[in-house]
């Protein structure tokens, strides 16, 4: 089923400065508002969005995911889920770049197709939010929760091939 057209641009609410939630805490800057363009609404299967159209996205498996939204706590932004099929998807601001060594996690490629769930599918076996929108993770944020929760990954340490002279065979 192909998702309706959505709008050219996401309905997005001031970003950068901290908001308030209704309970007074500090939550993570807000880039999505609370019910984006892009997100179906209840009653409705999920719809089909590219990475990069109006959200970025790093991707790792249940475990993982798990652990990660744990480590960022009110500062998580939206997290989509499907534990059946083992993966959190953390949706970050459009135009957004993750440090490609980020541990135990990937950023998706600009045009990759995820799955989008309405705000009403907030748990079970299959694909769900975690954290709905309403705030936003970012880069750096996303990166010292990995880290935090697995160690800082180690670098390859990268050693010229041996070349081999070729023997010319020369008959002459």
């Amino acid at each position: 089923m192909t998702a309706p057209a959505l709008p050219a641009q996401a309905q997005f609410t001031s970003g950068g400065a901290d908001q308030l939630s209704p309970t007074g805490s500090r939550t993570a800057p807000d880039a999505f508002g609370l019910q984006p363009s892009w997100v179906p609404t209840a009653g409705t299967a999920s719809w089909r969005v590219d990475v990069g159209r109006y959200f970025e996205a790093v991707r790792c498996g249940a475990e993982a995911g798990t652990l990660i939204t744990a480590r960022l706590g009110r500062t998580c932004g939206p997290v989509i889920a499907s534990p059946a099929a083992n993966f959190y998807d953390f949706l970050l601001a459009q135009g957004t770049r993750v440090d490609s060594d980020i541990p135990k996690a990937w950023q998706l490629p600009t045009g990759t197709p995820i799955r989008v769930p309405p705000l009403t599918d907030a748990s079970g076996r299959f694909l769900h939010w975690v954290v709905p929108p309403g705030g936003t993770t970012t880069a750096e944020g996303l990166y010292a929760a990995a880290v935090a929760a697995f160690g800082r990954p180690e670098r390859p340490t990268w050693q010229e091939p041996v070349r081999r002279r070729r023997r010319s065979h020369h008959h002459g």
